[in-house]
């Protein structure tokens, strides 16, 4: 879990789960997300099975995130590629954050 900003100015910031990293591949079907290939087990992702998108090479200097809560709509589904530079922090375990 990573907690990151927009661009936008005022910045926006979200937590969001880290699906891949650069230079791997990201893909979900059926509302199952695969990495390099493999199906990922995600017990604590809400499913939405409408959602799709083709497998995706992760860029140099970006991540891709996921929110947990698939189902809904809003910002708890927000996906896509983030720039590393955006990143602001990340969870060590729950409750604590680095810097």
């Amino acid at each position: 879990m990573v907690m990151f900003r927009t661009a936008d100015d005022p910045p926006i910031h979200f937590i969001k789960r880290v699906i891949a990293l650069p230079g791997e591949t990201v893909a979900v079907s059926n509302g199952v997300v695969y990495l390099n290939g493999a199906p990922l087990r995600e017990p604590y992702a809400t499913n939405n099975s409408i959602w799709t998108l083709p497998p995706t090479n992760v860029p140099p200097g970006c991540v891709f995130v996921m929110g947990d809560n698939r189902a809904e709509g809003g910002t708890e589904t927000w996906h896509g590629f983030v720039a590393t530079r955006l990143v602001i922090g990340k969870l060590l375990w729950h409750g604590r954050w680095k810097r």
